[in-house]
This record gives C-alpha cells, structure tokens and sequence, in this order.
C-alpha cells in the first residue's frame, strides 16, 4: 500500500484579488505567499505600513507576476 500523499493546491488564482489580514507576519504571510505563488493579487491588510512594507516586498520579490498591495487596517481601533 502506497502511503505518500500531499494536500491539494488552490489551483489557478489568475485574475483573482485577496484580501488577507495580518499579512505581514506568520500564519497571514505564509497565506499571502501561497496564494501569490497561485497566482492570485493580494491586498496585506494590516495594523502597521512600517512593518507590512518589507514584507510586501519579500512577497513581490519571490512573486513577481501577482500584484502585491499594502492597505491599513487596524481592527481593534472602532
């Protein structure tokens, strides 16, 4: 019995645009760079520009055909 297995891809995200909170950092960086790696175009929503910045620029580096954009958004902030 063949045990190897892997877990299904998104597929193509060409032409699709992402919105992804707290995108500069763990669970939400690894989201946004899988996501850009399908293709999608991906909005970081997130608390700080300073620190979102460099990581956009990470993600545009390591994928350079998905448009990485950075948006403020402070959820905690009424």
């Amino acid at each position: 019995m063949d045990t190897k297995w892997s877990l299904p891809g998104p597929g193509s995200l060409a032409g699709r645009r992402i919105v992804i909170t707290g995108a500069n950092s763990g669970i939400g960086y690894a989201s946004a760079s899988a996501l850009a790696a399908a293709g999608a175009d991906i909005v970081m929503a997130c608390r700080s520009l300073e620190r979102a910045e460099p990581a956009a620029e990470r993600l545009r580096r390591a994928h350079p055909d998905s448009t990485i954009e950075v948006g403020a958004l402070n959820l905690a902030d009424l």
